[in-house]
């Protein structure tokens, strides 16, 4: 775990905040899964283990959403070319446009799709 990588107890700090746990939710963004239920690329449960993942590392705001009746090319034109999963990032977006604990900020939806990375 990440949390292992340091001491509980931490040297007086300028910063607003003191533990590992603060330091590791503060640091991380909000993030958001996106797969499709009947891709036969990439199992849909990669995503739920990859949100495990996140969430093991100290990241407590991870969400995950799973497109009905959609493949592996299909999130991806939708991403493209407009559709369901496109729609739904960016109402999550609008949803979660404040993500910081002190009310600043405006998250960057990064995803990566075969090697190709692209912000939204």
């Amino acid at each position: 775990k990440l949390q292992n990588l340091f001491s509980k107890e931490l040297p007086p700090s300028p910063l607003p905040f003191t533990t590992v746990d603060e330091i590791v939710h503060r640091s991380l963004p909000k993030c958001l899964l996106v797969h499709g239920m009947d891709d036969n690329v990439v199992p849909f449960t990669s995503t739920s283990e990859a949100a495990k993942i996140i969430r093991n590392c100290g990241a407590k705001l991870c969400d995950e959403y799973y497109v009905p009746r959609a493949s592996h090319p299909d999130v991806i034109m939708h991403f493209m070319l407009g559709g369901k999963s496109r729609d739904f990032v960016m109402d999550w977006l609008r949803r979660n446009k404040s993500l910081n604990s002190d009310g600043r900020g405006i998250p960057t939806a990064v995803y990566h799709m075969h090697g190709m990375q692209s912000k939204l």
